[in-house]
């Protein structure tokens, strides 16, 4: 049995970008991936610099601990006896 379906199940056809449209998008990505690894690195570095080695090795895993890390104050250090 054959069924005919309306016009708003019909299949949209899908168009090919341009390969300026292709290009732009790899730009994008290429220059995010890099943004966030600065970022990310910068963030590290802050994070180790403020005494908050285990944020920094946990922020590996979990990056949003390298932000709050990195804007914490800096760790109490024992004073020497």
């Amino acid at each position: 049995m054959t069924s005919v379906l309306p016009s708003h199940f019909q299949v949209r056809r899908i168009t090919v970008a341009s390969p300026k449209g292709r290009m732009m998008w790899w730009g994008i990505g290429i220059g995010g991936g890099i943004l966030y690894l600065v970022v990310a690195f910068t963030l590290g570095l802050m994070t180790l610099r403020n005494g908050h080695g285990w944020m920094f090795f946990f922020g590996i895993f979990f990056p949003i601990l390298w932000i709050f890390g990195a804007f914490m104050s800096p760790a109490e250090r024992a004073a020497p006896a």
